[in-house]
């Protein structure tokens, strides 16, 4: 007697197929890009499984600290602008670019801006004074300024070291938050001045890193 034959069900037959398509969908792209997909591609899916958190601290921040222009000199003041114009100011950064991060506050995670720091007398407006709107909210111990016409962050007097400014890393020339591979988030969603207890009181905490990779097929796609 013959064996009976099993059938898979239909929904277990098109994800079979679905996965060998992909397979055969990658192994493309790595052969299109010489195998510089598969560098991309694995460092993704490292990040998925949570692997790439034996990565060290010390290698997170030379990521997040990478330059971008290495012509620029950081111990000078940098130009800085709205998306408009209409708000040109100098900025004299702190610490180079060992300062920058973003935050996960009510207002920053919507915001989305990358900061850098700069000390309150860091910072020249040379135009556009008149355009700049100020933000406060909760507390009302940050000031945020915006440009009134293009509704872009310039920098904002900060709660946790009212001595500095946080500067929107995309006004300062020649810069661009898509230039540091990795860049740490703060933990502000419990701003440090509220933490009263533990560890963490008063202190800053890491909430995570988020990972830019630049996509190798890019470039070609474009032209085409």
């Amino acid at each position: 007697m013959a064996p009976a034959r099993t059938c898979l069900p239909r929904a277990s037959r098109r994800l079979a197929f679905a996965h060998t398509k992909a397979v055969f969908g990658l192994l493309f792209l790595w052969q299109r890009t010489d195998g510089a997909f598969g560098k991309v591609f694995s460092r993704g899916f490292i990040d998925i499984l949570g692997l790439s958190t034996s990565v060290s601290r010390q290698n997170r921040d030379e990521e997040s600290t990478a330059m971008p222009d290495p012509s620029l000199d950081l111990s000078k003041p940098q130009n800085a602008a709205c998306h408009c114009g209409a708000v040109r100011f100098t900025v004299l950064l702190s610490d180079g670019l060992n300062t920058v991060r973003r935050c996960n506050c009510s207002f920053c995670r919507m915001r989305g801006a990358v900061a850098v720091s700069a000390e309150l007398s860091g910072i020249e407006v040379l135009q556009g004074h008149d355009a700049l709107t100020l933000y406060q909210f909760n507390t009302g111990q940050a000031k945020h300024y915006f440009c009134k016409h293009c509704g872009i962050y310039t920098f904002h007097q900060r709660r946790s070291s009212p001595h500095q400014y946080g500067v929107n890393v995309a006004c300062l020339a020649g810069m661009s938050p898509f230039d540091f591979a990795e860049v740490v988030v703060s933990e502000g969603r419990s701003h440090p001045s509220d933490r009263r207890m533990g560890d963490a009181a008063g202190k800053p905490v890491a909430a995570g890193w988020l990972r830019y990779v630049a996509n190798p097929l890019a470039e070609a796609q474009l032209e085409e």
